[in-house]
């Protein structure tokens, strides 16, 4: 697969953690086997989602597969409103990854993914729904772990009206001392809207030509 070609400019740019959710039809007794948390989402590393998929074998015949990640679905939906979108995330060499990969390109939105995608394991959510309709997601976050400034592109940042941040993710990437020179160059270089997922704030930019942060924003 190719990816699709950069455009002019783009309403929206964003960063964040590339997951494919994984849906699974369960019962309450099987959330309580699995000490899932009820309607929470929960982090958890690779062995503790390998158990629980070994736990829900019985039920994986029936599963569905998407792309997911606020992020991503976030410009999955504007571009499918007709607006140009780009994506900056990380994705294996894997079967997940190829499902992310494909949903982005049907979907029209633009990436850098095929030059970049290594060894390792594309970030899963298991999402538990249960009989009441409540959803319990479980996620390995895989690859995008290690998501840096090497999948910034601060081109399509300057391209592009609106940048969305991963909240949960940035927090993690950003706190990483090698990201924060570029992390300023890309307040610096874009005078663009902020927004994120995690209070549904839309966030102006808020720093002086040295590139710092005046006051907190509620996502960085």
């Amino acid at each position: 697969m190719n990816r699709l070609q950069p455009v002019n400019s783009y309403a929206a740019y964003a960063i964040g953690a590339a997951l494919v959710d994984t849906e699974i039809q369960v019962t309450d007794d099987d959330l309580v086997a699995m000490n899932v948390d009820k309607g929470m989402m929960t982090l958890m590393d690779q062995s503790k989602q390998n158990q629980m998929l070994a736990q829900l074998s019985e039920h994986l015949i029936q599963a569905s597969h998407a792309s997911g990640g606020s992020a991503g679905n976030s410009m999955i939906a504007t571009a499918l409103m007709g607006a140009p979108t780009y994506m900056s995330c990380k994705v294996a060499q894997d079967t997940d990854g190829d499902i992310y990969l494909s949903d982005l390109e049907q979907s029209g939105v633009a990436h850098g993914l095929n030059e970049q995608r290594k060894e390792g394991v594309t970030g899963k959510c298991l999402v538990l729904i249960t009989p009441d309709a409540e959803r319990s997601l479980n996620t390995h976050l895989g690859i995008s772990e290690t998501l840096s400034v090497d999948e910034v592109n601060e081109e399509a940042i300057k391209a592009s009206q609106w940048v969305y941040l991963d909240g949960d993710l940035s927090n993690r990437t950003c706190s990483r001392p090698e990201n924060q020179s570029a992390g300023n160059r890309v307040w610096r270089s874009n005078g663009r809207q902020f927004f994120g997922p995690r209070h549904g704030e839309i966030l102006p930019r808020q720093h002086g030509r040295d590139g710092r942060r005046r006051r907190r924003t509620g996502v960085l």
